[in-house]
């Protein structure tokens, strides 16, 4: 007989061990997944074990749902929203409806707490979109690197730039609709563990005016997070950035809603976003596809640094 509960702070420990073995495609992953499950409940600044559901079957877990509590930029605006993540369940009790079940619970928990708004990043469509959600696409576009002359410079940044980086990101970021709104343990925290290193760039005058951060595959620099104030030009930023620190790399990759280039050489589409409206949002977004429209008719995504 499968029961559902929220976890309990004593299986923690249990609790991931199961996400990483359902997740891990064989043993070689699972410390991986073990390290990324726990590094994403211990730095997250809104962690609360009492948003994981679990099914059990005597008490062992055998499937699992975590609400992760956001706060996203959305038509100038932060409103609270839902992230539903470590949505597993162990192969041998798949198909018996135990991830719906769970999923539920989690609505529950959203309704109760006043979030209109759940996403989620899934392969899966077909099985969420039966519970609502619709796929939310965008692109990442790949351009050649071009060596231009820029009056920035770029420096590492250490923990004593965190608080100016937050105020840069959250600045650029509500400009947008769809990256999360983040606070400085956030960003001393979550964001510190998914990036490799943060350059800040700086004016003539030393001021910080924006941050950079990527990695690279193939043949490309991708930008994995960035912000820049106004009066800056992120084509010419990047590939500033790229002709100094990536010489060996010839393109530089970036999601479209820093920039929509006239040309490029390619795209990369993120089929990933999935979103639901549970409750309208405001008088012109009342449901599901009303956001979809919104969204793709603005400068909408989602930074790679915040996915779970």
């Amino acid at each position: 007989m499968i029961s559902y509960r929220r976890l309990k702070p004593t299986q923690f420990e249990e609790w991931i061990d199961h996400c990483a073995n359902v997740f891990a495609s064989n043993e070689n992953e699972i410390e991986h997944f073990r390290d990324y499950f726990r590094r994403h409940f211990l730095n997250d600044p809104d962690r609360d074990i009492s948003t994981i559901f679990v099914a059990l079957d005597d008490d062992k877990i055998v499937g699992s749902v975590r609400l992760f509590k956001r706060k996203i930029y959305l038509d100038g605006n932060i409103i609270d929203a839902g992230g539903i993540g470590e949505v597993g369940v162990n192969p041998n009790y798949q198909k018996k409806g135990i991830a719906t079940n769970l999923l539920n619970l989690a609505f529950e928990d959203m309704h109760n707490l006043n979030i209109n708004l759940s996403f989620l990043f899934a392969s899966r469509h077909s099985f969420y979109n039966r519970l609502g959600y619709e796929l939310v696409s965008y692109n990442y576009y790949k351009t050649k690197v071009i060596k231009s002359e820029q009056n920035v410079k770029y420096k590492l940044a250490t923990m004593l730039d965190f608080e100016t980086l937050t105020d840069l990101y959250n600045n650029y970021a509500s400009k947008l609709n769809g990256p999360i709104y983040r606070n400085l343990f956030y960003f001393e925290n979550w964001v510190k563990a998914e990036l490799n290193d943060i350059y800040l760039i700086l004016n003539e005058d030393d001021e910080t005016v924006g941050y950079i951060s990527g990695y690279t595959r193939d043949d490309s620099l991708i930008i994995k997070d960035f912000a820049i104030k106004d009066g800056y030009n992120f084509i010419d930023i990047t590939n500033h950035f790229a002709s100094i620190y990536f010489k060996d790399y010839n393109y530089v990759s970036y999601p479209s809603m820093h920039y929509t280039p006239s040309t490029y050489e390619g795209t990369r589409e993120i089929p990933h976003l999935m979103i639901k409206v549970l409750s309208p949002l405001s008088d012109k977004i009342q449901n599901t596809n009303d956001l979809k429209d919104y969204l793709l008719n603005s400068r909408y995504g989602y930074y790679e640094t915040d996915n779970f």
